[in-house]
């Protein structure tokens, strides 16, 4: 029972989280996208969230792979400053929960300390609250191996008591009272249960509603139906009261159970459904969604609707495919027992053998019970020696499951010839069946049903009066308005003669206006045909200007061809690049729809590709570029163009002699406050021994300090491995004509 009762408290209590997870081939794409900012923070969080929750048992590939986008989201953290459920705090407690889940103990409880000691610091007592809350939810499975959760809950029911939040101090005192029912004390924790429904019942505080849902468990496990009808409809009716839908599928499902117990089909059939229905637009686990429609199928095939019910199974599977072995096997389950019901036994054997390979290691109660499904097939198939195996082992406390495995041991026994033994366990099954369906227990189990359903029809019928007497103030509300109404109309009417007066007289005045609208709509044309004249005229400037300095380089370009002077030659080169460089930027603006802007990644692109080709370096030097989408004015365009080209040049020929290979990083990056940076880096040989930078006379180092000047900026050269140039400025918006 205590592991039964894990799976359908604990697992599904705090573990079914809400979520609005990508399927992971998304959120991968969306990481190879992102920027290292808080959206990309959010990427690494549900990535590792999704390895982390997706599997019943925990899979140590999965574990291995949460951590990994865990460990890199923490690494983020420290650059982006994140207060939301993506920060540090919550990634050091979804850390020390995978170091829960591989059984590194201490570790794990490190992580959620990290995590306190955060929120203390930041004097965040709610939070502090929430991450003891956590870690005691966490490790509650391994209270039996000695660990104190309830020191946990306790110092998290402290600090919510110091905050006044009585709901948290509800349900961490249920979660206390669950602990005890794991730990092999039933009746304590049914006592601390009502102990808890005494003290706040007449309340509207939340969360006692799960207090009613423990002792309907409890009761119906141990067969009283009676009392379990009662709590389940109590925990239902409680939920209503303080509109709380948060717990709904466990209250539905634990009603739906509480039904199907004492033989009611259509009412368990019903809140089965509504059950799937929430867990679906919840996106909880979908092994807790086949579990569920296991139920309803088992209630259809009761109604002789078993085809209907392997219709539901089957496009139940193609909505939301098995993501592991032990989901494929839930639902080899379930279409074991339509395919039995059909009467397709050796299709029911094959998925009987499926759901044993994968629930049959399950230890818990969902595995015995699904050793004792396929007992029970093969005992209907008179194969005694299959049931005998299967049926050995099974150790079970939930009344209504013993007696029915009670019942298949009598058979097996009877078939095999040990009478004496058949007739021990027929009796067993008549005391257990018999302590459940007694006269007076359905008596009392059919009164409770007819005192819920008298209580629905009296609500029902107070929601009529009050809809009644909302009808009857509406009538008398429509009578007085019809009257204002008529009263409206005559007065609406003297006030449309009036209207209509000055409507003529506004008509009369409009067509003055309209003619001196006419002469402004003629001017407006005009001028547009100016200002289209006018983008012309700028084109053909650019176009010509471009096409002048083409002829400047083609003449450099002849007339370098008759110099024999290396250093004028060289001096040629570097002019004509010069020249090329503020030709690129009228080539762009001439083929631009704007005439004024400069897009520099395209510019930059040309413009080293343009170097390239001149010096001839083939792959000998390769160039690094990181360039943001800024465009320039033409004004900032041509003297950074004229840097970009001087510093470029200088690399290749000073910085690499004797053809020797290398690599020049080119980075221009924007900022939110528009401030530029751009750097030119190579790994050459950089400036040579004793060079005094202060003292310098290069034309070209003179000219770029002259250009960056010009941009309103600062010019820096930082030696190191090789030579940095460092230019930063603003960019500036200006009049096209400037």
């Amino acid at each position: 029972m205590n592991k039964l009762f894990l799976i359908t408290v604990f697992t599904l209590f705090w573990l079914v989280r809400v979520s609005a997870q990508q399927p992971k081939q998304k959120l991968l794409q969306l990481l190879e996208k992102s920027k290292p900012d808080s959206n990309q923070l959010k990427i690494l969080n549900d990535l590792g969230e999704f390895y982390k929750t997706r599997r019943h048992g925990k899979n140590a590939a999965d574990l291995d792979s949460a951590k990994t986008y865990f460990l890199k989201a923490l690494a983020l953290s420290h650059l982006v400053k994140d207060e939301s459920k993506c920060g540090k705090g919550t990634i050091w407690m979804n850390l020390g929960e995978i170091e829960i889940d591989n059984r590194n103990i201490p570790n794990g409880k490190a992580w959620f300390m990290k995590s306190v000691k955060l929120f203390q610091d930041k004097g965040n007592l709610e939070y502090e609250a929430k991450t003891y809350e956590r870690l005691g939810s966490y490790l509650r499975d391994l209270t039996k191996e000695g660990i104190n959760v309830a020191e946990y809950y306790k110092r998290a029911i402290t600090i919510f008591q110091k905050l006044h939040n009585t709901d948290k101090v509800i349900l961490l005192s249920f979660m206390m009272a669950a602990d005890k029912m794991y730990l092999g004390k039933p009746d304590l924790a049914e006592k601390e249960c009502a102990e808890l429904i005494v003290k706040y019942k007449n309340t509207r505080f939340k969360n006692l509603e799960m207090a009613y849902y423990l002792i309907s468990f409890l009761s119906r496990y141990n067969g009283n139906l009676n009392k379990a009808l009662s709590f389940a409809l109590g925990g239902v009716r409680r939920m209503s009261l303080t509109n709380d839908t948060s717990k709904a599928e466990t209250l539905y499902g634990e009603l739906a159970q509480v039904y199907q117990a004492t033989g009611d089909i259509d009412n368990s059939i019903y809140y089965y459904k509504k059950t799937i229905f929430i867990r679906e637009k919840i996106h909880a686990r979908q092994q807790f969604i086949f579990r569920t429609a296991g139920f309803v199928i088992q209630q259809l095939i009761t109604k002789n609707k078993a085809a209907e019910g392997l219709k539901y199974i089957i496009g139940l599977e193609k909505k939301h495919p098995p993501d592991s072995e032990y989901e494929a096997a839930i639902v080899a389950q379930i279409e074991g027992y339509c395919y039995e019901a059909l009467g397709m036994f050796n299709s029911a054997e094959k998925a009987y053998l499926i759901m044993i390979k994968g629930l049959g290691r399950d230890s818990s109660e969902i595995g015995k019970i699904a050793h004792l499904d396929i007992a029970k097939f093969y005992g209907e198939q008179k194969k005694f020696k299959q049931a005998a195996f299967y049926s050995v082992n099974i150790r079970v406390g939930d009344a209504l499951v013993l007696k029915d495995l009670e019942l298949l041991r009598f058979k097996i026994d009877s078939a095999g010839g040990a009478f004496r033994s058949a007739i021990n366990h027929y009796q067993r099954f008549k005391v257990i069946n018999d302590s459940i369906f007694t006269i007076s227990k359905t008596r009392q189990i059919q009164q409770l049903q007819i005192e819920y359903e008298t209580e629905k029809k009296d609500k029902d019928i107070k929601i009529l009066r009050s809809d009644s007497l909302i009808q009857l103030a509406t009538i008398q509300k429509a009578n007085s308005i019809r009257n204002l109404t008529l009263a409206g109309v005559a007065i609406l009417v003297l006030f449309l003669v009036l209207l209509y007066k000055s409507y003529r007289f506004k008509q009369r005045k409009n067509e003055s206006l309209n003619i001196l609208v006419r002469e402004k709509d003629d001017l407006l044309i005009e001028k547009d045909s100016l200002l289209v004249e006018k983008q012309w005229l700028l084109k053909e400037i650019h176009h010509r200007v471009k096409n002048n300095l083409q002829i400047v380089m083609g003449l450099l370009q002849r007339q370098s061809t008759y110099i024999d002077n290396s250093i004028a030659l060289s001096a040629i080169q570097n002019s004509e690049n010069r020249m090329r460089s503020i030709a690129l930027i009228h080539q762009k603006l001439y083929q631009s729809e704007g005439l004024n802007l400069i897009s520099m990644p395209e510019y930059i692109d040309e413009l080293i590709q343009h170097l390239k080709d001149s010096f001839d370096l083939g792959t000998r030097i390769n160039f690094d570029k990181i360039v943001d989408p800024i465009s320039l004015d033409v004004s900032q365009a041509v003297p950074l163009g004229l840097i970009l080209n001087e510093a470029i040049t200088n690399a290749i020929k000073y910085g690499y002699p004797d053809q020797s290979p290398g690599i020049i990083h080119v980075y221009l990056r924007g900022k939110k406050d528009e401030k530029n940076t751009l750097h030119i880096q190579d790994n050459g040989m950089g400036l040579p021994k004793g060079f005094n930078l202060e003292k310098i006379d290069s034309m070209g180092i003179n000219l770029m300090k002259g250009l960056s000047k010009q941009l309103c900026g600062t010019f820096e050269i930082v030696e190191g491995d090789g030579l940095l140039i460092k230019i930063s400025f603003k960019t500036e918006t200006f009049m096209a004509s400037s």
